[in-house]
């Protein structure tokens, strides 16, 4: 069975009532994002995947956390253009609970607040997929 693949693309997302942005990337490795943020200019972006070293190349997807110059910033490079198969779908699901680990682990208590979790992965998980119906080749 022949899959719709998404176009690459890497955009930004805030995450709701969360004090986050995200720079979610699809169908790019950390380098070529790298050039893409330094080609369009989003300096601090660009200089926080940077500013250490990563390293991916044995994993299909990564999600990085960095502090550079007081602020926070994550990101979550997804190697392969989504294609909306199981296997896209639980690698998807996998760095979506990393993003929610880090973003959260400094807010609140996640074994008390687990429903607080949900609801961040449900609105991460939401937002991409909806960045990727709407690139779809």
């Amino acid at each position: 069975m022949s899959r719709k693949k998404v176009r690459p693309f890497y955009e930004f997302i805030d995450t709701g009532i969360f004090p986050a942005f995200i720079c979610i990337a699809n169908g790019y490795t950390i380098e070529k994002l790298a050039e893409g943020l330094k080609e369009y200019r989003y300096d601090l972006w660009h200089d926080a995947l940077v500013s250490h070293e990563s390293d991916d190349s044995d994993s299909d997807a990564i999600v990085i956390e960095r502090t550079y110059k007081g602020k926070r910033y994550y990101f979550m490079i997804l190697k392969h253009s989504f294609d909306f198969s199981d296997y896209h779908y639980t690698v998807l699901a996998h760095e979506v609970l990393h993003l929610c680990q880090f973003i959260l682990r400094r807010l609140l208590n996640r074994d008390d607040e687990i429903e607080t979790e949900a609801y961040l992965h449900t609105y991460i998980m939401s937002k991409y997929l909806e960045n990727c119906r709407d690139r779809l080749t």
